[in-house]
């Protein structure tokens, strides 16, 4: 592809802007700088530019960010590019997380509860659509998993656990209020639980968890 302005990404057989000691090219299309180890703002600015598409594999994640442009920030759409490249996408996430200061072993830990047939296409696929509400606790996961399958019992409900990197849940998970605000309905005290609910809002961002989920990102166990 390439920059009409930068003639050396323009050549068929030139790696890197042809200096591949300091830059990278995971998708053969638009080069990354890694000079001086690089920065989380160097690499999802380099990530955010007009030709973003040709970074990411796969339609559906090209038109996902193109369709989510409006309602997510430079870093946000970096992070999801980051998540759909892959095992690529990968060393670079864990690179910007460290470059910013953030400890990528320092997860935030929340729960997902729903049917277990649906959980299973879940952990596989992603989520459909958004919002997308998670608990704090096994517990709220648990009764509203139950009441969101129709279930008369809690015999067939799994919650999925999810592991997750600060920097993913910022941009992606980004509502945090007592259970039921969201929708502004009466709250629900559910013995035993933290009484907060947390929300992925919007397609864009559910995006973002997906990509990151199926990157091995995020990582998940089902729990009954």
């Amino acid at each position: 592809m390439g920059n009409n302005s930068d003639p050396v990404t323009l050549h068929k057989y030139l790696y890197g802007g042809a200096n591949p000691v300091i830059n990278i090219d995971p998708s053969g299309n638009s080069f990354l700088s890694m000079a001086g180890g690089g920065s989380v703002r160097s690499i999802l600015g380099n990530l955010a530019r007009p030709n973003l598409k040709t970074i990411v594999g796969g339609a559906a994640a090209n038109d996902a960010i193109y369709a989510a442009g409006a309602t997510l920030s430079s870093k946000q759409i970096g992070l999801f590019a980051l998540a759909a490249m892959g095992a690529s996408g990968l060393a670079l996430f864990e690179m910007a997380v460290e470059t910013e200061g953030e400890d990528p072993e320092d997860p935030e830990i929340l729960y997902h509860g729903t049917s277990s047939n649906i959980a299973s296409k879940i952990v596989i696929h992603g989520f459909r659509s958004a919002p997308v509400f998670f608990a704090e606790d096994f517990v709220s996961a648990r009764v509203f998993g139950a009441t969101r399958a129709g279930l008369n019992s809690s015999s067939n409900v799994t919650v999925i656990e999810f592991t997750i990197p600060q920097a993913i849940a910022d941009a992606a998970i980004t509502y945090r209020g007592l259970i039921g605000s969201y929708w502004g309905v009466p709250f629900v005290d559910i013995p035993g639980g933290s009484g907060n609910e947390r929300v992925i809002p919007t397609d864009g961002q559910m995006q973002i968890f997906n990509g990151a989920l199926k990157a091995g990102v995020i990582s998940q166990r089902r729990l009954r």
